[in-house]
Parts: structure tokens; sequence; C-alpha cells
């Protein structure tokens, strides 16, 4: 198994053409952004990761701050659009204060045993994040079978330009079949606030 940092034309053609396994992976639709219109927040069909931080507080970016934040918002993500349609969502990691990690998990799918999936995603940091939020760092992605704790799939490498959308992929198996989540996940090594847009999971085909 091996990450692909850069996605082939051909992953990319199969991906558009095949229904995505996770739900609402470019995070469009977010019908509760809640009182604080995007803080403290979930896109629909994704739920908060808490099991490393139970306070864990992701956040829904609205280009037109309708259904969540609008960028530039308390000095995140000034000046920076959505990778795809208008929203996305943000995550922020900080290994100084007590190992904090916010994730986002999605709602559940079916994987079968030995076949290849490809994970793709667009993320990107904000350079203009205060109090230190403002470093490059990589994503975390996880799975998780029903209920059992999560195991990392991968790290998605930390993106080299400060607000600028990155895509990766990464191609795997797993060895049972059943019903799974993906996690994405900021766990360091620096403080860090990430967006992230237009999740993926799709089988290869033979």
């Amino acid at each position: 198994m091996k990450p692909i940092v850069s996605a082939s034309l051909f992953a990319l053609c199969f991906t558009a053409a095949h229904a995505n396994l996770i739900q609402n992976g470019g995070f469009e639709v977010n019908t509760n952004p809640g009182a604080n219109n995007g803080i403290d927040d979930s896109a629909d069909g994704w739920t908060k990761f808490t099991e490393f931080s139970a306070n864990s507080s992701p956040d829904v970016w609205d280009n037109n701050g309708v259904n969540g934040l609008p960028p530039g918002t308390s000095g995140y993500f000034s000046g920076f659009q959505a990778y795809g349609g208008t929203k996305f969502a943000s995550i922020a990691g900080s290994p100084a204060q007590n190992n904090y990690v916010e994730g986002i998990e999605s709602s559940f799918f079916n994987l079968a045993a030995n076949t290849t999936y490809i994970l793709s995603a667009a993320y990107a940091y904000s350079g203009s994040a205060p109090s230190g939020y403002n470093n490059a760092a990589p994503i975390t992605a996880r799975l998780r079978m029903v209920s059992f704790p999560s195991a990392v799939l991968t790290l998605l490498p930390a993106n080299s330009l400060a607000n600028t959308w990155q895509t990766s992929t990464y191609q795997f198996q797993v060895a049972n079949a059943g019903v799974y989540s993906l996690i994405l996940s900021a766990e360091g090594p620096v403080n860090n606030y990430l967006g992230v847009d237009d999740v993926a999971l799709n089988p290869v085909p033979e």
C-alpha cells in the first residue's frame, strides 16, 4: 500500500464517474449551523471526532457566510474560498495544549475485504490564523470499524503553501469486510488550523 501524492487522471475520472462512499464529502449540505453559524459545527453526514479530545469543536465555512462562517472570521482563512462549491470544513490541533485534537468523522459505509479503495481530499492550512495556529501540518486519516477504536490509515502530507488548496490520494485495502467510518483529524506536530474539502472514497476497478 503506497500513498499517492498526485492523483492520476485515471483516478480523478473514475472518482467523478462513480458514487462517493462518503456522504456530503464537499460539506455543501449544512442544515444545522447552530447559533454560532459554523462554530463548533459538523456538516450533514459528519460528526465531531472526540476519541482524543472530548471538547473537539470543528467548524464549517461558507464563502457567503450563510450556513457557515465567512472566510476571514477572527483572522482565519482571510481571502480564502472553498475548493469546490461554497463550503468547507476546518479542524485544529495543538500539541502544546494538552495535545488537543479536532477531527470530523463520516457517516458509516461498507468496505469489502481485499478490494482496493482510493481516498482523495483537498486541504489547506490557514496562514493568517492567530495565536500561532498558522503552521503547516499533515492531516491524519483514520478508519473506524463500527464502534471499535480508530486506526491510522495514512497521513496526508502538509501543504507547502499557506491558504492554498492541495489535493492528495491514498490507495488501501482492508482485511475485514464490514461497516466503517472515515476520520480526518489534526494531530500535530505543531499548532495548526486546517481546511478540508472534496473528500471522496471509491473502489478502484480491477
